[in-house]
Formats: C-alpha cells, sequence, structure tokens
C-alpha cells in the first residue's frame, strides 16, 4: 500500500481496492470524497459572512474550521457536512437554513 494506507479500515478489502485506485489514478483523488447526498452547497455562506464583517480566516477560527473550508464552501466547489453547517451557523448567529439560501439576499 502506498501513503494512503493508514486510512484504509482494518481488513477492508473493498477499502483497500479504494485506495489503490486513488493512488494510481491522483484524478479521482477527491471523488467521493464529498458524497452528494450528505453535503449541502452554502450559497448563502459568504452573505452572511460579509454581513458580520469576519473575513475567511476569522470565520474559520469562530466556528472551529479551517479558512480554507470556508473559502472551498464559499466558492461552491464543495459543499458542507451537516456538523460544519451548524457549526457555521452557530459562529454567524443566523440558522443552517439561512447558509443554504440564495447569495442574493
Amino acid at each position: 500500500m502506498g501513503p494512503l494506507s493508514h486510512l484504509a479500515n482494518e481488513g477492508g478489502i473493498r477499502n483497500e481496492r479504494s485506495l489503490q485506485t486513488m493512488e494510481t489514478n491522483p484524478s479521482t483523488a477527491n471523488e467521493g470524497r464529498y458524497a452528494p447526498g450528505r453535503s449541502t452547497l452554502l450559497r448563502g455562506l459568504s452573505t452572511h459572512r460579509c454581513r458580520r464583517g469576519l473575513t475567511q480566516r476569522q470565520l474559520g477560527e469562530l466556528a472551529g474550521v479551517a479558512h480554507t473550508t470556508v473559502q472551498r464552501l464559499e466558492s461552491l466547489s464543495r459543499g458542507a457536512y451537516p456538523r460544519t453547517v451548524r457549526k457555521l451557523a452557530a459562529a454567524l448567529g443566523v440558522g443552517p437554513a439561512d447558509l443554504v439560501g440564495s447569495e442574493s439576499r
């Protein structure tokens, strides 16, 4: 196994095959990391962050997530898991549904 072998569950053949595929094909290394049915695009995140006068780094620190996560969520290049949505909403003082709304609010 390669550098990703520590991610495999103990003895999981299916996981070992997935890791082999990820290691041999870098273009698919991030596929499957964020399951479409489990993550949500946060179209209103940038709007609410700017209303609070926070930088991406400040919001990340307040919410307990990496500033690069905030950056990727705002660019809509990835979705957020429910736990991350709750953390960001709490840090911004809004409800989770407010972050899912459109940017034009």
